[in-house]
């Protein structure tokens, strides 16, 4: 066999088997430059490396390499020492796709991790959406109206009463109300007439008298209370809601 023969031998089976030169390249680590060469039949030298080369081009093709190098050198090139190259049915069998229930398996075991991932995604936009009381932070001097305390209105206070002649006999009682370092909600009835109904911030008075007043407290821990100017600190130490009544009741409803 001449080494234009065996050219001929080395394109046609790599045709045959519908590899391009960029393939044979790629599995065989050699140069497409090379490849070309070896398949057009070229005379050149082939040193110890082209020789390895071509035989490996050869075997990988599934040619005798030994005849081969015969047919480019008109002898046998000695065995040099060369690393592993995949053959062809390994390097087929390497790209071929994997199976649809192959892939059917991977896919249904990432289900499970897509469906968490979501539900987590969803709680974490409903928890910055609508955080739980307990995430924020209390502001010192504003804070928000306890649970109990009823919804925080800032009513302007109406005329109060007109206060009884001094002469009737009659007894009024003098009530001024502040909000310590909370807001603090009132309701102040006042002879049976509301004269008050709103919320104090912190350093905020109001002030109300009758014969008998009646106040709902919507934060009794932080309302500070003066009952005809003398001062009774706060209205309670341990509740936040209440009813306090002050004065003396007669005819006037609560």
């Amino acid at each position: 066999m001449t080494r234009d023969e065996a050219a001929g031998v080395l394109r046609g089976q790599r045709l045959g088997r519908g590899l391009s030169v960029d393939d044979v390249a790629k599995a065989t680590l050699l140069k497409g430059r090379v490849i070309e060469e070896f398949e057009t039949g070229q005379a050149f030298v082939l040193d110890g490396y082209h020789k390895s080369y071509l035989r490996r081009y050869a075997e990988f093709l599934g040619v005798d390499g030994n005849a081969i190098l015969v047919a480019y050198t008109g002898t046998l090139a000695v065995e040099t020492p060369d690393l592993a190259r995949p053959g062809l049915d390994e390097v087929i069998r390497k790209r071929r796709p994997r199976s649809g229930a192959s892939i059917f398996r991977r896919k249904r075991r990432l289900i499970p991790v897509a469906v968490a991932s979501i539900l987590i995604l969803v709680v974490a936009v409903a928890l910055l959406a609508n955080p739980p009381s307990f995430l924020v932070p209390k502001q010192p001097g504003n804070s928000a109206p306890t649970d109990h305390e009823p919804p925080a209105t800032d009513v302007a206070p109406t005329d109060p009463a007109p206060a009884p002649d001094a002469g009737t006999g009659t007894s009024i009682t003098t009530l001024t109300f502040s909000a310590t370092n909370e807001r603090a909600w009132l309701e102040i009835r006042a002879d049976g007439r509301i004269v008050f109904s709103g919320t104090l911030r912190p350093g905020d008075t109001t002030e109300a008298a009758g014969e008998y007043v009646v106040v709902i407290f919507g934060n009794a821990m932080h309302t500070h209370v003066s009952v005809n100017g003398e001062d009774q600190g706060l209205v309670s130490t341990d509740r936040t809601v209440m009813t306090q009544e002050y004065g003396i009741p007669d005819s006037h409803g609560p």
